[in-house]
């Protein structure tokens, strides 16, 4: 018998493929059933599914039209043989001991649930974060092993965030409560992941990072998001959870938990927007819609653990005004904050910098951590000092040997910034590539 199933879902993830699929065929636990849901890849993923179908027979190939994460998730959960379920995206990676860890530690305290933690793996710089908000266990200290939402009603939807990959889930639990993902293009997991802390009645925590999730990849859906057009799949997954809460008769004992949850993945969903038009359909649909609907705003400030600042914003300024005020720089505690100029880069993907002072380094840091655009260069005239930080930046004579959509002087002073303009424009570059002013 497997001990555990591991469920990928697969769509064009050909370039960072193999890294996955090895990081699971390699665990140190051996008795495992790895089910790949191909959504209908386009690209080279098939051919390495068959390779590794081939070559291993605890692998398992599901084929399916393109119906997003979702569907392909749940028709793998049908295959699952395991004791345990877990899940993994197809451009992440496992520690070699992921499995074995989470599964002991599910054995010894009978869970339904192990919450691990886990690293961000940026793409472009190579950098490997620790992020303190993946897995919070100071809200679970009193019972860390063994607890459900009625230990911490008011942070159980803080303890993690509504992702499955940094999760092991008793099979029987999921078959028992008949859960599933939501069939939506994007945030089909809110739902699940966030449901299943409801229902499971003992969740374990695993204070170990074991999972690698890549960030600043532009090819995945998350980076993809919004490009075209607004989604309110958001709204979708958390008036669903809303829902089943009211059902239930839970939501008012988890109110405080989820409506400050609530007002975090708003927030978060139109910082994913990638054009003014996006960004201004999403705002008024919050502002006109969503936080009613959710809750959000019913309560004093004190209510929520973040956030309410700018849900305040929302409702009182126009898009325009909350972009010029969100763009402009301003003093906070003698500390000096530069907000990447997202909303002219419309249209656009392979982004520059010149300038790795302050504002670079703020820029960089907001830039390689959205998953959409792409960091093709840094300049500076510094650079020497820089790569020597371990920063990426290059020499600003070689401007025109690297391509790009758009360069963005990161720059404070005025003047030292019209000189910059100027130099770029005298490399060749056209105006239309650059932009210019904090």
């Amino acid at each position: 018998m497997y001990k555990v199933s591991v469920v990928i879902p697969v769509y064009n993830a050909q370039e960072y493929l193999r890294e996955c699929l090895e990081s699971v065929r390699n665990q140190t636990l051996k008795e495992i059933q790895v089910i790949l849901v191909d959504d209908g890849s386009t690209d080279g993923s098939r051919k390495i599914l068959d390779e590794y179908v081939q070559k291993d027979d605890r692998f398992l190939l599901l084929k399916q039209e393109n119906q997003y994460a979702g569907t392909a998730r749940n028709n793998g959960m049908r295959k699952a043989c395991g004791e345990y379920i877990c899940f993994l995206d197809a451009d992440d990676c496992f520690e070699h001991t992921m499995l074995e860890d989470m599964y002991e530690q599910a054995k010894e305290h009978n869970s339904d649930i192990v919450i691990c933690n886990g690293y961000l793996f940026d793409s472009v710089t190579k950098e490997i974060q620790e992020p303190t908000w993946l897995l919070r266990s100071e809200y679970t200290t009193a019972k860390p092993y063994d607890f459900s939402y009625k230990d911490v009603p008011e942070r159980i939807f803080q303890i993690t965030i509504g992702v499955p990959w940094n999760k092991l889930y008793k099979r029987s639990f999921v078959e028992e409560t008949g859960i599933q993902f939501q069939e939506i293009k994007r945030c089909n997991d809110e739902y699940f992941a966030n449901m299943s802390l409801i229902l499971a009645g003992h969740i374990a925590i695993l204070n170990k990072r074991l999972i690698y999730y890549r960030i600043n990849n532009p090819d995945s859906l998350q980076g993809m998001s919004n490009l075209t057009e607004p989604s309110f799949d958001f709204y979708k997954a958390l008036i669903a959870i809303q829902n089943e809460l009211y059902a239930r008769n839970i939501y008012q004992l988890v109110e405080r938990s989820f409506v400050s949850k609530c007002l975090s993945s708003c927030i978060a969903a139109l910082r994913k927007q990638k054009s003014f038009y996006n960004f201004s359909a999403v705002y008024n649909f919050l502002k006109d819609k969503a936080f009613g609907d959710l809750n959000i705003g019913k309560h004093s400030k004190e209510f929520y653990y973040s956030n309410f600042d700018i849900y305040s914003d929302i409702m009182k300024y126009s898009p325009e005004e909350f972009l010029f005020n969100e763009n402009m720089k301003f003093l906070k505690g003698g500390k000096a904050h530069y907000f990447f100029p997202f909303a002219k880069l419309e249209g656009v993907r392979n982004i520059a910098l010149y300038g790795a002072g302050k504002v670079g380094k703020a820029f960089w840091h907001q830039l390689t951590n959205n998953n959409y655009y792409r960091m093709a260069a840094w300049f500076d005239v510094k650079f020497e000092e820089y790569k020597k930080t371990g920063l990426p930046v290059t020499d600003p004579k070689d401007i025109r040997n690297h391509e790009f959509d758009k360069i963005v002087i990161a720059i404070e002073d005025r003047k030292v910034a019209e000189s910059v303009y100027r130099y770029i424009s005298e490399q060749g570059i056209p105006e239309s590539k650059i932009i210019y002013g904090l």
